[in-house]
């Protein structure tokens, strides 16, 4: 998963009839996005917004400029998004900030896209907008996920999952989502991948996520049966 939650919230599960209005309907994952986890600093030149503003270099301005350069990059392609999740910088109002920091995630829904991305990043990143300003990026390729693309093996694997779940009277959907997951590393090495195979639910990574108690003889069913039918 993406990411874990800090200490033990706790679990809530629900049967199939209670929360209907959000109720998972037993789809399993065939695609998902990349991921990458990019981090900019910006160190400037702390002054007095009134007092002496030219003796400044304000951080905060030139993280802007490439905040704009970077959702202008990911606006003009579809297969890439970018999400600037965390901004920080300055100390106070009337001062020039000395310090802004940024970390973000880009997702991109094809292998060839990854390059494109870290090379955006690197040209954003070494121009400077506001002089005496530096900027330092921080993106560990290895750090993320590799997209899971819907392969004619991972469809091929998901009919026969389809196929036994339809043995028992249930409808499994092929989707693609906007998440990372392990099954990526799987995908892109050839073998025939089908993920979100365990328990249903809803509400990811939120204080409500449930999963739905009787899903769990069902999911097994499916399971049992796919193996066998390999």
């Amino acid at each position: 998963e993406e990411s874990a939650l800090l200490g033990f919230v706790g679990v809530l599960l629900r049967t199939s009839t209670e929360r209907p209005e959000v109720l998972d309907k037993g789809t399993v994952v065939l695609g998902r996005t990349g991921l990458y986890y990019p981090e900019i600093t910006v160190e400037g030149i702390a002054a007095h917004s009134g007092k002496d503003p030219e003796k400044g270099a304000s951080a905060v301005r030139e993280l802007v400029f490439k905040l704009v350069d970077l959702y202008n990059f990911s606006d003009t392609d579809d297969d890439i998004s970018f999400n600037a999740g965390i901004i920080s910088g300055g100390v106070a109002a009337n001062g020039i900030p000395a310090h802004a920091e940024m970390k973000g995630d880009f997702r991109y829904k094809s292998v060839a896209s990854g390059p494109k991305i870290l090379k955006a990043l690197e040209e954003i990143c070494a121009k400077t907008y506001v002089p005496r300003t530096e900027t330092k990026l921080y993106c560990d390729p290895n750090r993320g996920f590799i997209p899971m693309e819907k392969t004619e093996a991972n469809v091929a694997l998901y009919n026969i999952v389809k196929e036994q779940g339809a043995k028992i009277g249930v409808d499994i959907e092929g989707i693609t989502v906007g998440a990372g997951s392990d099954s990526c590393y799987t995908s892109v090495v050839g073998a025939p991948t089908v993920c979100a195979m365990g328990a249903r639910g809803e509400l990811n990574h939120s204080a409500q996520e449930y999963m739905h108690i009787d899903s769990l003889p069902e999911r097994a069913k499916v399971l049992a049966l796919s193996i066998l039918a390999v």
